[in-house]
């Protein structure tokens, strides 16, 4: 075989092919069949948020106090607005300071007791710290 006739044979096999591969693209694919598939099995998505909220944590998790002492406490993570709270009121009050992240607690109880600081964000997720005698 002369190189003439493999150029001819090389160039015939490619025009070949290409009639080929191109002869599925002439109409246009249905999408019909796709479009029949979701709207019979309806699948829901969950929306994803853009900025998922870190849990929410409280430091210092424990401290001392005595009778006029005062902590500050902050919250990390979680959604603000916060809100603070303690579980006996007798023994402490608490108070949110600037951007609700921050928090004062003032111990009013005698110097033996406990009491516990509870911060919640918009969530509704919490966390507790306790104050020790």
């Amino acid at each position: 075989m002369s190189i003439q006739h493999a150029v001819h044979w090389t160039i015939a096999g490619a025009a070949l092919c290409g009639v080929v591969l191109l002869a599925g693209c002439e109409d246009a694919p249905s999408n019909e069949g796709v479009d029949n598939f979701f709207n019979n099995n309806p699948f829901p998505s969950s929306s994803t948020p853009s900025e998922q909220a870190a849990s929410l944590s409280i430091s210092p998790l424990s401290s001392s106090a005595r009778t006029g002492q005062q902590i500050n406490f902050t919250a990390t993570g979680g959604t603000t607005p916060m809100t603070w709270a303690v579980a006996t009121p007798a023994n402490g009050s608490v108070a949110a300071q600037g951007n609700t992240r921050n928090a004062i607690y003032t111990h009013t109880g005698p110097s033996n007791t406990a009491n516990n600081v509870v911060v919640r964000d918009a969530a509704g997720s919490s966390a507790v710290a306790d104050i020790n005698l």
